[in-house]
């Protein structure tokens, strides 16, 4: 006898990308801080998004010097949160315009 698994359906999540997405990276001046959110309304991905919703994020530039880019989630409705930090012993980040790649998954049932 052969054990199997049984697949009646299978949806493919739908998924969307969004490239050269503009994020004003904050300044940061004291090189302790932990995080700063900076909210991005996804008006203008070409998508909408979800509360539930999944989102991949990277930068498609490098960042400011000590800046580290700690992730991206969505926030409400048509809104993503990307978090940036820096590094520790750092001096602080200097604020700048940056592009990020979003790949979102619409992850409603």
């Amino acid at each position: 006898m052969t054990a199997g698994i049984f697949v009646e359906s299978v949806s493919t999540p739908r998924t969307s990308l969004a490239t050269g997405i503009s994020v004003t990276v904050p300044t940061i001046a004291d090189a302790e801080m932990d995080e700063v959110a900076v909210d991005v309304s996804s008006s203008g991905f070409g998508f909408t998004l979800g509360l539930g919703d999944l989102v991949i994020v990277n930068p498609e530039v490098a960042l400011p010097t000590s800046c580290v880019f700690q992730g991206a989630y969505v926030s409400a409705a048509d809104e993503i949160t990307f978090s940036f930090g820096t590094l520790e012993g750092g001096a602080g980040v200097t604020g700048a315009a940056k592009t990020f790649a979003v790949l979102a998954f619409d992850a409603t049932p």
